[in-house]
């Protein structure tokens, strides 16, 4: 069975989530993976923002303590253009 758009994306947030925190070799991986669902829901349905103007003062403002969840943020915040894979590397 295909998985659908939702899924991928939190799958994707993962991946990253996981590749980051291998590629440092530092942290801890399992806040990020379980929370890759709701920040993907977050960014996709409910925050409203705009990747092209980082700027507009409209936009809803999402903090987070650092920490275990970092990856997690960094990956959302790649998948919406904020950051090339690159630098999260």
């Amino acid at each position: 069975m295909a998985k659908n758009v939702d899924e991928r994306a939190a799958d994707n947030i993962r991946i990253l989530s996981m590749a980051m925190v291998e590629k440092a070799k530092s942290g801890h991986p399992g806040g990020a993976m379980g929370g890759a669902d709701y920040i993907h829901i977050l960014f996709s349905e409910y925050l409203r923002f705009d990747p092209d103007n980082p700027e507009w003062i409209n936009r809803d403002r999402f903090f987070l303590d650092p920490g275990h969840m970092s990856p997690m943020l960094y990956s959302a915040l790649a998948l919406t253009g904020n950051f090339t894979i690159e630098e999260l590397q």
